[in-house]
């Protein structure tokens, strides 16, 4: 027969208060700051799978960022192109109006001017800042001016 003695009743009691105590400390813890994880050894799977799904998030704010950057230089890009449209629709109508028969030198004369002033707004569309110090047009040398104008001659500068 096996003898329990009363010192031993009364440690393992302790013993066991003191593990609810523990228990109950643990999750006061976790009720007072929200998270189930609060060091990572309460879980450490769980806060390695944290640390990876922060890691996650980290990632796709910065791919967000990315994106809202991309999608700002095409909307730049496109209204640029829409005046640069705007430009050429100018032009056509100047080169229509110089077809005419009852126009004299004076009349051709402005209309040239008009249509270096037009080349020398599509110089400067083709030449657009991008917002960050860069150009919109110039490729992978964006701190470079892409597009000079010498005269009426233009020239992409690689």
């Amino acid at each position: 027969m096996l003898r329990v003695s009363t010192s031993t009743l009364f440690r393992t009691g302790a013993q066991s208060i003191g593990a609810r105590q523990s228990d109950l400390l643990l999750a006061q813890q976790r009720m007072s700051s929200g998270k189930r994880i609060n060091v990572p050894s309460d879980d450490p799977l769980g806060a390695a799978d944290a640390s990876g799904v922060r890691t996650n998030l980290s990632q796709l704010s910065s791919f967000k960022s990315n994106q809202d950057h991309a999608t700002y230089l095409l909307n730049l890009a496109d209204s640029t192109i829409g005046d640069s449209f705007t430009a050429l629709q100018d032009a056509q109508e100047k080169l229509v109006a110089a077809g005419n028969g009852a126009y004299g030198d004076a009349e051709r004369a402005s209309l040239a001017t008009d249509l270096q002033g037009i080349l020398g707004r599509l110089v400067g569309l083709a030449n657009s800042g991008d917002g960050a110090g860069g150009y919109l047009f110039a490729g992978s040398h964006e701190n470079t001016v892409p597009f000079s104008q010498s005269g009426n001659n233009v020239s992409f500068q690689w």
